[in-house]
């Protein structure tokens, strides 16, 4: 058998490709992570449903350079997210390793997974009827998320449910805008307050519970809302640390109101407080007041 021998500098020429060699360019790898993100909401007071239609998330770094962080193409009601109920729109997804500090969302011009119906809309509280929603086309939310290289990060989308929904009235009977804004939040460093509601032994069901922050003047500013569920339980998720939360409800009827109750909760750290609040005697014929 005979054997072809083969040239030296051939030899060579195919060692330098296999190396990377021969004076080529040379491309640096870029560090990934896993990011799996969350959306979650508040609660929208004024409303039985709020479904909404996401296409895609992009983060920034600094708010110009923007990254693909996947495709979500999925819709969603907001009312069924709020009181700990967050789902999951990318799971495990390998992203550019870094510190995020901006998120984007695209909204979807059509619901999914069919295109039956209208990609945004809402049902006001006690209405059979449904309004078309009109969507901008990306919201912006800040806050820092950052995925180590080689590691694991859980975070989470919050929309507020302050002012969520502009009402514009017409002849038509008004136009429905959504211009919810919101925050973003690494879940291994943010807070939880859970808890429930009653009155002697009963739960009480469909009261809005504020997380609520005092500054030095007095004045209160909700940072997270929720209806309670049907045992009486309520979660606030997404809560920076650091904070003194006032958690506070007043749940009311048709015809009567419960005194208002609230506890202080210092969340000191990223862990899950409890703050069961426990209400006086209704007082019928009274209206309720806005915390």
């Amino acid at each position: 058998m005979r054997v072809r021998l083969i040239p030296a500098s051939l030899l060579c020429f195919g060692l330098m490709l296999a190396c990377g060699g021969g004076g080529g360019t040379s491309y640096s790898v870029v560090p990934t992570g896993s990011l799996t993100l969350r959306f979650g909401s508040d609660s929208f007071p004024g409303y039985d449903q709020a479904v909404v239609s996401l296409e895609k998330v992009d983060g920034s770094p600094d708010g110009s350079t923007w990254v693909s962080l996947g495709n979500v193409q999925a819709t969603v009601d907001l009312m069924m997210l709020q009181n700990g109920n967050s789902v999951v729109i990318l799971p495990a997804t390998k992203v550019n390793a870094g510190t995020y500090k901006q998120f984007r969302i695209t909204w979807a011009t059509q619901t999914y997974p069919s295109s039956a119906y209208y990609p945004a809309y809402v049902y006001p509280s006690g209405s059979t009827l449904g309004q078309a929603l009109s969507m901008p086309t990306t919201t912006v939310v800040s806050g820092v998320v950052a995925v180590p290289a080689g590691g694991n990060t859980t975070a989470q989308i919050m929309l507020s449910g302050q002012q969520a929904i502009q009402i514009r009235a017409s002849t038509n009977g008004g136009t429905y805008t959504f211009q919810a804004t919101g925050g973003a939040y690494d879940l291994g460093s943010s807070a939880t307050i859970t808890g429930h509601l009653e009155y002697g032994t009963t739960p009480l069901t469909g009261a809005e519970v504020f997380a609520e922050t005092v500054d030095g003047t007095g004045l209160a500013t909700i940072q997270r809302r929720a209806f309670s569920g049907n045992s009486g339980n309520y979660v606030l998720e997404g809560l920076a640390t650091g904070s003194l939360y006032f958690v506070a409800s007043q749940p009311a009827g048709a015809i009567n109101a419960y005194p208002a109750a609230a506890l202080p909760v210092n969340a000191s750290t990223a862990t899950t407080y409890t703050a069961n609040l426990a209400f006086a005697a209704p007082q019928s014929d009274r209206k309720s007041t806005r915390l």
